[in-house]
């Protein structure tokens, strides 16, 4: 124990990553990729990170349920088989937890997959370990710090911020563009069409990475009341949140920094990290998905404090892109010219556009 942070050792058994070292472990605790290298003859084993997140997972199970995973009950033999054989372990026993973001951690800790078992890295981009941090440092700060770091109670300015469709869109208003690319090749940004029943959709392409951009920018020379975008979480219907790493950004290479009076944040969205159907399966051309955006913000009239943004994405999946389908991205512009926005930042546009009403609440 050092301060308020834990740290658990096993020094004689500790090592480098990649090396080959004698098989010594707790069986457990084992990961199950090692048990199979010792029923199979070996000896020796290259110890990888992977070994050691299946042993975290056992321990988060056993911290949050009370229990062992495996019964006193049950033999070593039995734990054994259970390890080895084909097929994920019973994880009925996870339901007694109340946090579902708890539950899905040890559930991803504990594949026996070691390709498919979360990295430290992914572990801690999860809501539970996100929201960890954040009530950590809250609990950590003084009185003083808190109050000057969190709203007050009464303090709603967000909630007044309406979000709307193009077609009501007024001199002034603050406006939000979510713009999508091909991560491979830059230069292939992610369709946008209208649709009749929802309006702007994107055209995403299964199997394939983009890069998000937010921009929040206003016209009129009239000042943003967002100072700075501080997180960006993707919220699926079918799925739990995903908080989205934010890239280090030269404004010099942001794609649509010269927007007028703009704020951007960027980052990688991988639609096949979120586990739902509804990002990842095809779907015909009537039907359309969303996903919620939550955009934390700081707000220019009260620095160091934050709030949120939720505008909604609506997107279709196809297999691959089609000429039609691009012919519809060059007549959502045509539309697009009909909108109290100047020519020059038209030019400038190049994915879905939100409309943000009475934005001044949070800029006197």
């Amino acid at each position: 124990l050092e301060g308020d942070l834990w740290k658990l050792t096993h020094f004689p058994d500790s090592c480098e990553k990649g090396r080959e070292v004698k098989i010594r472990y707790t069986l457990r605790y084992c990961a199950p990729e090692v048990i199979s290298a010792m029923l199979e003859g070996a000896s020796t084993v290259v110890r990888k990170p992977s070994s050691d997140m299946w042993s975290v997972g056992m321990l988060m199970f056993e911290l949050y349920t009370g229990e062992r995973f495996f019964d006193e009950d049950v033999t070593d033999e039995d734990v054994v088989a259970q390890l080895a054989l084909p097929g994920e372990l019973d994880m009925r026993k996870l339901s007694n937890i109340s946090d579902s973001h708890v539950a899905r951690v040890i559930t991803k800790l504990l594949k026996k997959s070691p390709d498919l078992r979360w990295s430290v890295m992914r572990c801690m981009s999860s809501s539970f370990f996100l929201e960890m941090r954040t009530h950590s440092r809250v609990s950590w700060d003084t009185e003083e710090e808190h109050s000057a770091n969190s709203f007050d109670d009464d303090l709603e300015p967000m909630p007044l911020m309406e979000v709307t469709g193009l077609e009501h869109m007024e001199a002034g208003d603050l406006l939000v563009e979510i713009h999508l690319q091909d991560s491979e090749d830059r230069e292939e940004t992610c369709v946008v069409s209208d649709h009749s029943k929802v309006g702007q959709i994107f055209h995403l392409v299964i199997g394939r990475t983009y890069t998000l951009t937010v921009n929040i920018f206003r016209e009129e020379s009239i000042r943003n009341p967002v100072s700075s975008i501080r997180g960006i979480r993707v919220i699926p219907s079918d799925g739990l949140p995903l908080e989205l790493a934010l890239q280090p950004t030269d404004l010099n290479n942001v794609g649509n920094n010269i927007l007028p009076n703009c704020v951007s944040a960027v980052t990688t969205w991988d639609p096949r990290e979120f586990e739902s159907t509804e990002l990842t399966l095809p779907i015909n051309q009537t039907e359309t998905h969303s996903v919620q955006l939550n955009v934390s913000i700081e707000l220019a009239n009260f620095p160091g404090k934050v709030t949120s943004l939720t505008p909604k994405i609506h997107f279709q999946i196809r297999e691959s892109e089609s000429i039609s389908i691009k012919e519809e991205n060059v007549k959502i512009w045509d539309k697009f010219n009909n909108l109290n926005i100047s020519h020059g930042t038209l030019e400038l546009i190049r994915g879905a556009l939100i409309v943000m009403k009475n934005p001044d609440v949070v800029a006197l």
